[in-house]
């Protein structure tokens, strides 16, 4: 084997460990990066339920406090356009008592 054919070999042998390499690094940093965007969506999950969670309690809260005021109002004599309770046009003895 001449002293050339060696070196080409080598410089060959050279440049596919840095091939190989180059490979393994960006197979590595590829690997690592899909991990982050793993990390990413599932804290933007957490987040997006947290937001809906407090969507939602603040909702029922609106809702509770219209149930009490007109719950409150029925009680105080206060019929709006003459309805008689809130679902079912009154209450049994004032169904009665109208009728």
């Amino acid at each position: 084997m001449t002293i050339m054919h060696r070196v080409t070999e080598s410089k060959r042998s050279g440049e596919e460990m840095w091939a190989e390499s180059e490979r393994l690094y960006f197979e590595r940093e590829s690997r690592r990066l899909r991990w982050a965007w793993v990390h990413h969506y599932e804290a933007q999950a957490n987040r997006a339920e947290a937001n809906a969670q407090a969507i939602a309690t603040a909702n029922r809260r609106r809702a509770q406090a219209l149930i009490e005021e007109l719950v409150a109002e029925e009680r105080n004599g206060h019929r709006e356009n003459g309805h008689k309770g809130l679902d079912t046009g009154g209450t049994e003895a004032e169904v009665q008592r109208d009728a």
